[in-house]
């Protein structure tokens, strides 16, 4: 059993690599076997068990992504609902003043 002092958050030290991509696949591969091991690990202070609140702040963090996506595809898909409504306004803008230029046209050949 492994003993730390008492800490509030637990840092990630994650590597991060400049070279190509492979090597960045390599960094996230490693940060991830990282936080899996720190997961599996039963780490102890003062008899109590950190590894629910390891899991739980994972989850927690997992949940606000998840809400953030959302929040982001939703927006993004009001936008091309908005889009979609003006551009049909203005095409129903164009077809009533072509009706009108068509009435206009009309009344002035009639009127010779």
């Amino acid at each position: 059993e492994i003993t730390m002092p008492v800490k509030k958050d637990l840092p990630i030290i994650m590597c991060v690599s400049q070279t190509p991509s492979s090597d960045e696949t390599q960094a996230s591969i490693t940060k991830d076997k990282e936080i899996e091991q720190i997961r599996n690990e039963q780490v102890s202070t003062s008899g109590t068990t950190l590894k629910p609140l390891i899991a739980a702040k994972t989850e927690l963090v997992q949940l606000q992504m998840k809400q953030q996506k959302k929040q982001y595809e939703d927006s993004e898909r009001r936008e091309q609902e908005l889009f979609l409504l003006k551009k049909r306004s203005l095409e129903l803008d164009i077809t009533i003043k072509e009706q009108h230029l068509k009435k206009l046209k009309a009344q002035l050949l009639n009127s010779f």
